[in-house]
């Protein structure tokens, strides 16, 4: 039940931006041009996997607290900001640019943007894509054992 609301979500946002991607090319006569289509569609579905299992990882938080929304809407901003959607992470200060390097977004935004550009594919960004969708996935793994694990125990989840 929870991969499928997780499905549903990043499927309805996923629509959402393209939507809104499309109308603001309509109104400022600026249609998005995409210069390896193939491509773009590859990153775009890898980005589209990662971002399912990381909802899968936070879905977990929603079982544990009332307060998941609030969290996960705190946790929106500094991830796009971090994952380069803001600003490049190279105007970042010093300090702050190794902590993109774990979130896939930032991957998934250099391979997209390669794409979009017809710049030449990073095998390193494909890779660090995955590995942090790897990670994720392990950790939504083990968060969900340890929240089934809780519900057993206690017979409880949120209401605790």
């Amino acid at each position: 039940m929870l991969f499928g609301k997780t499905l549903g979500t990043a499927l309805r946002c996923a629509l959402l931006i393209a939507v809104t991607i499309g109308c603001v090319g309509l109104l400022t006569g600026e249609p998005l041009r995409i210069a390896d289509p193939a491509v773009f569609v590859l990153a775009a579905l890898a980005t589209f996997g990662s971002a399912l299992v990381l909802g899968a990882l936070l879905s977990c938080l929603f079982l544990l607290t009332p307060a998941a929304m609030r969290i996960a809407e705190a946790l929106v901003y500094p991830m796009s900001l971090l994952g380069g959607m803001i600003v490049p992470i190279r105007l970042l200060p010093g300090w702050l640019r190794q902590v993109p390097d774990v979130i896939s977004l930032r991957w998934a935004t250099e391979v997209l943007t390669a794409a979009a550009e017809g710049r030449a594919q990073s095998a390193a960004a494909w890779l660090c894509l995955g590995a942090t969708t790897g990670g994720y996935a392990l950790l939504a793994r083990w968060a969900f054992r340890t929240v089934l694990h809780r519900a057993r125990e206690r017979g409880t989840l949120a209401l605790s």
